[in-house]
């Protein structure tokens, strides 16, 4: 089981290969169709949580041939302690195996949770949890063999063990990519709740913050942004010193922030007009594709000149190319 360098590095090759091409929301589940002929596992679930002195708080989880239903009967069959959610996290980043006749699961306070894992088929128990300091969580994947005949090998544990960094790396490439991060622009990156209140944040994020709200306190985002998200609508806030986008993630946000660039100066429409005229259109096919009249348009693209500092349409398409 444990794969031999050329075909583990054939396999990273893949996850890293799909962090590009694979749409975000289908990440999870292209990682794991990858990885899953290697370690032959029936189901999965993947998410993150904070785990402190007052306990484990699961934030988000992606199910991997698994019903909703699950998660819904998870709070009925475990009420207080999950034996296995404390020997993981007691070991954090060291990959853990619990088969399903451990003799803590047999126990008879652990009789709920027990009936629950085999009306899941999830018998056989294979999971990383991983601590990322830098946002405050940790990630987790839990791998299930249904088969009680099927137990995990050591040579399976140290393949995930070896495996799950490079997964969690791929998803946060996804996740910036999804964002569309600019090129060349700083970024710094929070997460929080859905209130906004700040869980974590790198430094860069809260100086930036502080860049348009310099009495800013750090503990929650300032009412400007919270009114942008609380509008459902618009998921990033513009301001005269800065941009942040908020992504929702179940029970987080994923916050980014960025100084405004020149593009930023641009309303809506004027964007818009800017990159059809740039597409090579002229002003009456601009006109058609933005409902609005040639004149509108001529006007729109003098504005445009002005604000991105340009004088040409070759200028515009060089300005557009760097800023976008």
């Amino acid at each position: 089981m444990v794969a031999p360098d050329e075909e583990f590095g054939e396999l990273i090759l893949q996850i890293y290969r799909g962090s590009r091409v694979a749409p975000f929301a289908q990440f999870r589940d292209h990682a794991l169709d990858i990885i899953k002929p290697a370690l032959d596992f029936d189901t999965a679930k993947w998410g993150a949580g904070i785990h402190d002195k007052h306990g484990t708080f699961i934030s988000s989880v992606h199910l991997y041939q698994l019903p909703p239903s699950m998660l819904e009967d998870y709070a009925k069959a475990v009420v207080t302690y999950n034996y296995a959610a404390a020997r993981i996290t007691a070991q954090l980043g060291r990959t853990v195996c619990i088969p399903w006749d451990d003799p803590e699961a047999c126990r008879e306070q652990n009789a709920a949770q027990r009936a629950y894992q085999f009306k899941y088929g999830i018998l056989h128990l294979l999971s990383t949890a991983l601590p990322d300091p830098a946002l405050g969580l940790y990630h987790f994947l839990s791998l299930y063999r249904a088969d009680p005949a099927r137990p995990w090998t050591e040579a399976a544990r140290q393949l995930k063990e070896r495996l799950f960094p490079h997964l969690i790396e791929a998803l946060m490439q996804a996740r910036c990519l999804h964002m569309k991060k600019e090129r060349g622009a700083e970024q710094g990156y929070a997460i929080a709740d859905r209130t906004l209140s700040i869980a974590n944040a790198t430094p860069l994020f809260r100086n930036l913050v502080l860049l348009e709200w310099p009495r800013w306190n750090g503990d929650q985002m300032p009412p400007a942004v919270r009114a942008a998200w609380s509008e459902g609508k618009r998921l990033c806030y513009r301001g005269k010193q800065v941009v942040i986008s908020m992504e929702p993630d179940q029970q987080l946000v994923h916050l980014m922030a960025r100084r405004c660039n020149a593009l930023d100066l641009l309303s809506m429409r004027e964007l818009i007009v800017a990159r059809l005229f740039a597409r090579g259109l002229e002003h009456k096919d601009v006109a058609k594709e933005a409902g609005v009249s040639p004149h509108t348009v001529r006007n729109q693209i003098k504005m445009i000149y002005t604000k991105l500092g340009v004088s040409n349409k070759t200028e515009l398409v060089a300005c557009l190319a760097d800023l976008s």
